[in-house]
């Protein structure tokens, strides 16, 4: 999982394969990622990728509603840049952590041709933007 603090808020995203909404309310990432896609050769096309992310707040600085921007950029190249007004779950699961969202951006038909890195970053209503660690796509490496 790659996180990254900031302005008491807490940016996490983990990338899978795919993400399952269950009938029960749980949530499944499938085909987890560490900080590393490890491909055998470039070029390659990844058809599918999902960047399932949470941003958390405090409670002495909590999460504001209005629009938040979603970028996905690739070598610094925006390959996703969304705004939208998400739902704040505002049931805290401690006296310090205050609201937060969840959601997931659908990578599709990427073309890599060379080593990459993904940049997944949030930009609250009135804020700087939030960058989570990067994810690298890189070959295996020879033993």
């Amino acid at each position: 999982m790659a996180a990254k603090k900031m302005s008491n808020y807490n940016l996490s995203v983990i990338y899978c394969d795919d993400v399952r909404h269950e009938i029960d309310g749980k949530v499944t990432l499938v085909g987890c990622y560490n900080t590393k896609y490890l491909v055998e050769a470039f070029p390659v096309q990844i058809r599918q990728l999902v960047a399932h992310f949470t941003l958390d707040s405090k409670v002495d600085n909590p999460l504001q509603s209005g629009k938040y921007k979603v970028k996905v950029l690739i070598n610094d190249e925006a390959i996703i840049d969304v705004e939208g007004d998400p739902e704040i779950d505002t049931i805290t699961s401690s006296e310090h952590t205050g609201p937060r969202f969840t959601g997931g951006i659908l990578l599709e038909a990427i073309n890599i041709s060379e080593e990459a890195v993904i940049t997944f970053q949030i930009t609250p209503p009135n804020g700087e933007p939030l960058k989570a660690t990067p994810f690298l796509i890189t070959t295996r490496k020879a033993d």
